[in-house]
């Protein structure tokens, strides 16, 4: 069998498939693509084929442009299952800062560190002139401003716009009336980010984004909540909107930055593989992990509700 998909999930992913490759004797094989790279695997088709994989995880819902594609290659119906929750957090390594450590920003202050063009008064909007943390914000450090982060085919990348840059877009000058007048305009303003070393693409992999964080201690990082839990001795999460990155308050939706992470599993080969109904199944069970934040009892009834539906009465 063959999992892809989001780094993020990857940790959870791989640790139980090894768990029921040991049960099963079924080799499982795990690969970090990212989000948009494991949904486009999985809908590459064909159906008539055992190619390509059978699942993929997500740290973001399936678009509608690549549920089309399952659809136009055959593949018949995709199963989404909730895995868990997670947070995206704004890190930076705790030891090796100079000056003063960023313990804290709003939504509002990173998108104006981070978006490509800001608007003026009169609504005009010009090339983002902020060089310093300082300059966004005069009680903010005067350090310069550097955040690594995933590129445009993570699901952490586009949680992030949608949660983050979206909010902070509104609260500038004509924002929400730009999102009622022009929505496709309004989207652009708030997810283009800047290109000239203010934010960096980090790649899919949360282990050298944490080594890279470690290595640059004044820049910051979006990256994961449970990557961060996993390196709690070495990064520090920043507070958004005055809400601190943990567990409770993630589970709560308190936290601001909080998504919803996914697996997407071929219906046809969940019934013709019972190995892979195992796996799915042991992905919804109530085995606690460390790797992400359980759903609450009921949610998880759910999804295994609608696991032992689309895998058919009766089947192994």
């Amino acid at each position: 069998m063959r999992l892809v998909g989001s780094s993020t999930v990857f940790p959870f992913a791989a640790r139980t498939a090894e768990r029921h490759s040991e049960l099963t004797d079924v080799r499982i094989v795990v690969e970090q693509t990212g989000s948009g790279g494991g949904h486009k695997l999985l809908c590459a088709g064909p159906a008539t084929t055992f190619g390509g994989p059978d699942a993929t995880t997500s740290s973001r819902r399936q678009d509608a442009v690549e549920a089309q594609a399952c659809r136009d290659n055959g593949l018949g119906e995709v199963l989404e299952l909730e895995l868990g929750y997670d947070g995206i957090v704004l890190a930076h390594a705790r030891e090796g800062q100079s000056g003063a450590a960023m313990t804290a920003l709003t939504r509002t202050q990173i998108y104006r560190a981070l978006a490509a063009e800001l608007p003026d008064a009169q609504c005009r909007y010009r090339r983002n002139p902020h060089r310093l943390w300082s300059d966004v914000d005069a009680a903010l450090p005067a350090r310069p401003i550097v955040v690594h982060g995933p590129p445009p085919t993570s699901g952490t990348r586009d949680a992030f716009v949608r949660l983050v840059m979206d909010v902070g877009a509104r609260a500038q000058p004509c924002g929400e009336e730009l999102a009622a007048a022009d929505p496709e305009a309004f989207m652009t303003r708030a997810r283009t980010v800047r290109e000239d070393g203010a934010w960096v693409d980090a790649g899919e992999n949360d282990n050298t984004l944490v080594r890279t964080l470690l290595g640059a201690p004044d820049s910051l990082g979006v990256i994961g909540f449970s990557t961060v839990e996993r390196n709690r001795a070495q990064l520090m999460g920043l507070r958004i909107d005055g809400i601190s990155p943990d567990r409770a308050a993630i589970l709560a939706g308190d936290y601001p930055v909080t998504r919803t992470l996914y697996g997407y599993f071929r219906e046809d080969r969940l019934r013709a593989r019972p190995a892979l109904a195992g796996l799915a199944r042991e992905m919804v069970s109530d085995r606690p992990s460390e790797d992400l934040i359980s759903l609450p009892a009921e949610r998880r009834r759910e999804m295994r509700a609608r696991l032992e539906q689309a895998v058919g009465e009766g089947a192994p």
